[in-house]
């Protein structure tokens, strides 16, 4: 994912519907890959090692401080690097279009409807699900969210809409912010 200008990536396995998320500053944590042994003799060995018979090995890298991972430098006498990352799963929304360390949503447009999905990694008792298009309110949705509890639902939308003009927001009871998609 070279020059990722975001602070998330993922994976989505759309036979199991389920992911994988993981989010850091994309400053520090610049390195995002997909990675797998390849398809020839070589690497169906190793998918014959490292898997069962479900299908080939493939793993979602991440790197700190490098655009590639694993990052090969020093650390000098006395210097501290550190950095943050956060990984989780995600089930039923398919793949995210946005995330971060408390959420992970899904927005698409097909046939006149808005298809939402949100994921959450902790309880958002009463929290509140916004999509709007520019300043129409299309639908506000409460409920209260928890991790492997994906809420999911679809929104009739006016013609002619596409994804990149809607905002899905979600909010804590509190009124916090815990994502925002703008468009």
């Amino acid at each position: 994912a070279m020059g990722s200008r975001h602070d998330f990536f993922g994976c989505y396995d759309h036979a199991a519907d389920a992911g994988l998320v993981h989010v850091a500053d994309h400053h520090v944590a610049p390195g995002k890959k997909l990675w797998t042994w390849g398809d020839h003799e070589f690497g169906h060995a190793w998918n014959r090692n490292l898997t069962d018979d479900d299908g080939p090995y493939v793993e979602l890298m991440a790197g700190v401080y490098t655009d590639n991972q694993p990052d090969f430098s020093f650390i000098q006498p006395y210097e501290t690097k550190t950095f943050v990352q956060c990984w989780y799963p995600i089930q039923r929304i398919g793949p995210a279009t946005l995330a971060n360390e408390q959420a992970a949503v899904r927005l698409s447009v097909e046939a006149g409807f808005g298809h939402v999905g949100v994921a959450v990694t902790g309880a958002f008792p009463a929290a509140t699900v916004r999509l709007e298009r520019g300043s129409e309110l299309l639908v506000e949705r409460r409920a209260d969210l928890a991790p492997g509890a994906p809420l999911l639902f679809e929104v009739p939308l006016p013609p002619g809409t596409v994804d990149a003009e809607l905002r899905l927001r979600v909010l804590a009871s509190d009124g916090r912010t815990l994502v925002d998609q703008v468009p």
